[in-house]
């Protein structure tokens, strides 16, 4: 599991999130995990989000999608996955 997702805009401005600690039991697949997180980034970019609030939904879709047996068996209303997901920790990267 990536401990975190980054991204460089334009003008330097680096972004950098932390991922969330996924408890083992909670995932049943990781097949479609890359696709989900690159989907909540092409999402983000169509609703003109900022970069830092699209790498955001985008792990936590991706991280989301892990408890599902296949790429699609996770979906839910996006409302609901990041209610369900702010409520579990998140990583701390040491500098």
């Amino acid at each position: 599991m990536p401990e975190l997702s980054c991204g460089l805009e334009r003008g330097g401005r680096f972004t950098l999130e932390e991922s969330w600690q996924i408890p083992a039991d909670f995932i049943k697949s990781s097949v479609g995990a890359g696709d989900a997180f690159a989907s909540g980034i092409l999402y983000g970019a169509y609703h003109n989000w900022s970069l830092e609030r699209s790498i955001h939904i985008a792990g936590a879709i991706g991280a989301y999608s892990l408890s599902g047996d296949g790429a699609c068996d996770s979906i839910i209303a996006l409302s609901e996955l990041i209610r369900d997901m702010e409520r579990m920790p998140r990583l701390r990267i040491s500098p």
